[in-house]
């Protein structure tokens, strides 16, 4: 599910979800998001009511074992198409997570979800004074070719 969700292409959305399914973005080791916006996009729907109170953005530093923090609930305002959701303006934060997932908990409640997308910044979560970080280098020349990395 989680691929259909984060494949770039709206369609074919998913189908057949069952209760207490979830698409669930997670962060490399010592890295956390720092989300800021959310959308999804939906397929056509016949009732708001599959999702309405129960499709939620939720954040977890523990892979959702005991902290689960809720972050967006989605309302009877879902509709077909793209629909954004300022995380900050939902739940005021900021908001620093290992992991989020799109989650709910009612029966079929990821159905007809056809792309996730979760904005905002990866960021190192250390205490240590100094990172190690790895770069690559690309050059191009003046004729727009790739010379080397």
């Amino acid at each position: 599910m989680a691929l259909l969700a984060t494949d770039g292409v709206n369609f074919p959305s998913m189908s057949s979800t069952g209760t207490g399914c979830w698409v669930k973005f997670t962060y490399p080791v010592n890295h956390v998001g720092q989300a800021e916006q959310f959308k999804f996009f939906m397929d056509y729907f016949t009732s708001s009511s599959t999702y309405d109170g129960k499709l939620k953005l939720q954040g977890s530093n523990d892979n959702f074992v005991d902290e689960i923090d809720t972050l967006v609930t989605v309302g009877d305002e879902i509709h077909e198409g793209w629909n954004y959701y300022d995380i900050e303006e939902e739940t005021p934060g900021p908001h620093k997570y290992k992991s989020y997932r799109m989650y709910s908990g009612g029966s079929s409640g990821c159905d007809k979800i056809g792309e996730v997308e979760l904005y905002g910044s990866e960021v190192i979560d250390s205490t240590d004074t100094t990172e190690i970080c790895t770069g690559n280098i690309i050059i191009w020349d003046s004729d727009g070719e790739y010379v080397t990395s």
